[in-house]
């Protein structure tokens, strides 16, 4: 929870921001070096001269790349969050309100 000290729109949440999306982009290339280690293509011939074609799958690095991935998802949305609130639109400064004219006073005590 926001304490009545803390601002919610600091500029250094942009820069942070920036950092997490490079973060993400690592993990993203970083995945897509993982899926290929999760499938192994196995080639064995019979003995009628036919090729028969396996694949074999790794859970351990599918599940890592799919994991990877889904972190810098996370980092993505929170990079998101975190612009929007480095550009959110400070409050309003409480202006003074005008003061009524005779007029409407003259019609408020009637």
């Amino acid at each position: 929870m926001v304490t009545r000290g803390e601002r919610l729109n600091q500029p250094v949440r942009a820069v942070v921001a920036v950092v997490e999306v490079l973060v993400a982009a690592g993990l993203v290339w970083l995945a897509f070096q993982m899926w290929p280690q999760a499938i192994a293509m196995i080639f064995d011939k019979a003995d009628d001269g036919t090729v028969l074609i396996s694949s074999r799958y790794f859970g351990n690095w599918a599940a890592g790349a799919i994991g990877v991935g889904t972190i810098a998802a996370l980092l993505v949305v929170d990079a998101i969050r975190q612009l929007v609130l480095a550009m959110r639109a400070r409050p309003k400064r409480n202006e003074p309100k005008p003061e009524p004219l005779a007029d409407d006073l003259a019609q408020v005590q009637a």
